[in-house]
């Protein structure tokens, strides 16, 4: 019976540590993800530069900034699908937006 009651223990703890392992998959898209979001920020400040320096017009810039935002939101509503446990809200950025 004491094995019985060890065997169960180990094959119970042994499923716990299992599924606390983290799916490097997830951790790759969410990197990606991260990547993604960095390099659009980094759109938008090139475009902000560029209107301060007057290389492009400011409507033009802020419609180009507005899309951009858009594209972030998709970004993060993709990574709300892919990953469950993802809590970000879906706003759109009121840093950069002029709506």
């Amino acid at each position: 019976m004491k094995r019985i009651k060890l065997t169960v223990a180990s094959i119970l703890l042994g499923g716990m540590c299992y599924a606390q392992c983290t799916s490097d998959v997830r951790t790759e898209l969410e990197k990606e993800r991260q990547a993604i979001e960095y390099r659009l920020l980094d759109m938008i400040d090139a475009i902000r530069m560029d209107m301060y320096y007057g290389k492009v017009f400011e409507d033009a810039g802020m419609y180009y900034i507005n899309e951009i935002n858009e594209i972030r939101a998709q970004n993060h509503r993709l990574a709300n699908t892919i990953d469950t446990t993802y809590v970000e809200t879906d706003v759109y950025y009121t840093e950069y937006n002029t709506n």
